[in-house]
């Protein structure tokens, strides 16, 4: 028994199921042993609609299976019945028409197709002048069978039957449907199994761009992010005593320092401890700070998570909670891997970032944070001479400048003011620490500070002997430049000096490197159980996602490729997005697994169960084609829905083409049982209800295109729900005086 899609009529084929419904109680238990074979196991509970059935028979088996029948219209739940009778009997030479009584009930119409392959007809009465040379692709029975199906086409055969009162009739058939080929599904299914499983289309003549990996590496990357303590760790016992230390001697660095670059400093030469020695202590205190923290980091790398949580509170760090759980985490990669595949990104493409980001939550282990230690201490070096010079040609001018200004007596105290201040500076710079002796270099700049100056009083001198009297206010000027002097000329030098050396950020970095360090392996020991786990949870979805890929891959390797690139874009897309369905439903049942820790099989798993819906979507294919997905399977996006009528010449011809033959399903003798009379026969026409836009709206070719249907046309069009074709059937009734009931006694 076939149902085909939701709410199709049933059909029963005894040329293949009769062994099989005579051995079951009833039809009724027939019928359940069936629908375990052909809804998926979340449709087991739902009903199946047998109020109609189609009952297909060969000619000559159809009196030997007078109990099957039986069994069928006894059943409570069957009330119409459509019996297609393929063939002829073999009473007189495949003429006649030999029949049960059984099929005599009121709610019972027979359609004798006496050739399954059938003879061109005219819908006027007659056959055509044409003789079909060729095999058709699909044989007419099969497009009989396809529009009974649909439940409207059904029970209009039986309404046209119960009012022409006519109970044998032949039928004839135009169809146009989505329905394909074997070799056209075969290449259809292989390509979109290869891009579900690859993520290209080999075939497609233009492809689209690869998709990226960025919002899957987002995605992912977020979900690692998650993994940080609520709280933040503060280091006790050594190593916060150790860090006190380093923290101590660096704050006194930098205290030193600002004290020595300021201006006035000049005057103090020998104020503070020099910043040198103070240097080198930061240093050793660092290095303390970097040698107990690398103690601890390779003592502590093999311990399990209890010790490891136990030797650090008797180190004095408690590791703060975390407040991610399996069930969040499992979220997190459910939420990546259906984003990804929505994307249309392959399995192959989804994996390899699932793989990467399993290394990546996988931790590193304290032990190997110990380069990170000594890098962090790299920038500690040693501090770089104080540059000579004057630092600006400013200091040079204001030299001269000032004894100049100052009179003759207070240009004598402004040339020694700034000779002091000449020899104080370079003091200055050897009490720092940072300057090697240098006292050759240090008399000679104090000399040429001297001579400048003694330059400055001499040109002033000058300036007044030829007349030029100077105002008091600017001999106090001249003081104030030779006290103003040196303080600039240090605060250059040393600006020029602090920005070479980076000081004070020398040893600062240093210690927040250290710092950074104890705090990732801190924050990584709070998290390592848990993200040992999230990295096991990624590679075990990679694999369970690696292992569906697999079985696609070999499904399509299975497949002829021969037929693959001449195919339309839009059937492969609709497979691909039931494939993509079918992923989704094999990794439904490894959620709660992975949330429940039960990682270990989850491949195997997968394995098992995509190749079961793979075999299960390969009949329904093979029994109905592309146009729908299999019962109780996601329905798909709108986009992805197959519109084979878009070529409404085609439809509108196969419906309303009425001077076109169509195709009687009897052979050349028979038709002399057939009526010519064409006001008996009729001619029942259907579509589905989603094409009707395409009667009702211009159909747009070179030509001009087609007008609308009128409306009265419309009329007589039987509209049904599923999609899957559309035509006609041509009902022709038996001429007056054919016997074809048998009573039970004889012919």
């Amino acid at each position: 028994m076939s149902r085909g899609p939701a709410g199709a009529v049933p059909v029963i084929d005894l040329r293949q199921e009769y062994g099989e419904l005579v051995s079951c109680r009833d039809f009724g238990d027939y019928v359940r042993q069936r629908a375990g074979f052909l809804l998926p196991h979340d449709q087991l509970d739902d009903h199946v609609d047998v109020s109609g059935v189609v009952v297909v028979d060969d000619a000559a088996a159809l009196p030997g299976h007078t109990g099957a029948l039986a069994s069928v219209l006894a059943s409570p739940a069957v009330r119409q019945m459509v019996c297609v009778v393929v063939g002829t009997a073999e009473a007189d030479g495949g003429a006649t028409i030999v029949l049960p009584s059984v099929l005599n009930g009121e709610f019972v119409t027979v359609l004798w197709a006496g050739d399954p392959d059938g003879i061109p007809w005219r819908l006027d009465g007659g056959a055509a002048s044409l003789v079909r040379v060729g095999s058709a692709t699909e044989p007419p029975l099969a497009d009989l069978l396809e529009a009974l199906r649909a439940r409207e086409v059904f029970q209009q055969v039986l309404a046209t039957a119960a009012a022409t009162q006519t109970r044998v009739a032949t039928p004839a058939v135009r169809l146009r449907s989505g329905r394909m080929g074997a070799g056209l599904l075969a290449a259809v299914q292989r390509r979109a199994m290869l891009a579900v499983a690859t993520g290209v289309d080999p075939y497609d003549p233009q492809p689209d761009a690869p998709a990226s990996d960025h919002d899957l590496i987002e995605d992912l990357s977020t979900m690692q992010r998650r993994y940080v303590p609520s709280s933040h760790a503060e280091p006790g016992g050594r190593v916060r005593a150790a860090r006190q230390a380093a923290d101590s001697a660096v704050a006194a660095v930098e205290q030193a320092v600002t004290a020595a670059v300021r201006p006035w400093a000049v005057w103090a030469p020998f104020a503070g401890v020099p910043v040198s020695r103070l240097a080198a202590a930061a240093a050793g205190h660092l290095g303390d700070y970097r040698d107990v923290l690398a103690e601890l980091f390779q003592r502590l790398d093999q311990c399990g998570d209890d010790q490891r949580r136990a030797e650090l509170r008797r180190e004095g760090i408690e590791l703060p909670a975390v407040t991610i759980t399996a069930a969040m985490a499992t979220d997190d990669v459910r939420r990546a891997v259906h984003r990804s595949l929505e994307s249309g990104r392959g399995l192959e493409q989804t994996v390899r970032p699932l793989r990467a980001a399993a290394a990546r939550m996988l931790p590193m282990g304290s032990a190997a944070r110990r380069p990170d230690l000594d890098r962090a201490v790299e920038p500690i070096t040693a501090l770089p001479p104080m540059p000579g010079g004057f630092g600006s040609a400013l200091v040079p001018l204001l030299i001269l400048l000032a004894p100049l200004l100052a009179g003759r007596v207070g240009g004598i105290a402004a040339v020694l003011l700034l000779t002091l201040g000449a020899g104080l500076l370079r003091a200055k710079r050897r009490h720092l620490g940072v300057s090697p002796p240098e006292w050759g270099r240090d008399l000679g700049r104090v000399l040429t500070v001297l001579l400048l100056a003694t330059s400055g009083l001499v040109a002033g001198e000058l300036l007044r002997l030829s007349g030029v009297l100077w105002p008091y206010p600017l001999i106090g000027v001249g003081l104030v430049l030779a006290l103003l002097t040196p303080m600039v000329w240090w605060a250059l030098v040393a600006r020029r000096w602090h920005a070479r050396a980076g000081v004070p950020g020398m040893v600062r970095p240093a210690l927040h490197g250290l710092d950074g360090v104890c705090h990732d392996t801190i924050t990584e020991w709070a998290v390592t159980e848990d993200r040992r786990r999230a990295s096991d949870l990624l590679r075990a979805t990679a694999a369970a996602l690696d292992a569906v890929a697999g079985v696609l891959r070999d499904g399509a390797a299975k497949l002829p490729p021969e037929m693959a690139a001449h195919l339309s874009g839009r059937a492969v897309a609709a497979v691909r997005q039931d494939l993509t369905a079918l992923v989704r439903m094999c990794m439904q049942a490894r959620w709660p697994e992975a949330a429940a820790g039960d990682l270990a099989g989850m491949a195997e798993r997968n394995e098992r169960r995509s190749g079961e819906l793979l075999a299960e979507y390969e009949r329904h294919l093979h029994r109905w084609g592309v146009q729908e997905p299999p019962p109780g399977w996601p329905a798909r996006p709108e986009a992805d829905q197959l519109t084979w009528w878009q070529d409404g010449n085609g439809l509108r011809d196969a419906v309303f083409a009425d001077g076109q033959p169509v195709q009687l399903l009897c052979g050349d003798q028979q038709t002399s049982l057939l009526s010519r009379d064409p006001h008996r026969a009729v001619t029942i026409r259907f579509a589905p209800r989603h094409a009707r836009s395409t009667f009702t709206e211009r159909d747009h070719d070179d030509q001009g295109g087609y007008p609308p249907v009128p409306a009265a046309t419309l009329a007589d069009v039987v509209w049904t729900g599923t999609g899957t074709a559309a035509g006609l059937v041509h009902l022709v009734p038996l001429r007056s005086g054919v016997r074809y009931v048998q009573s039970e006694g004889g012919s």
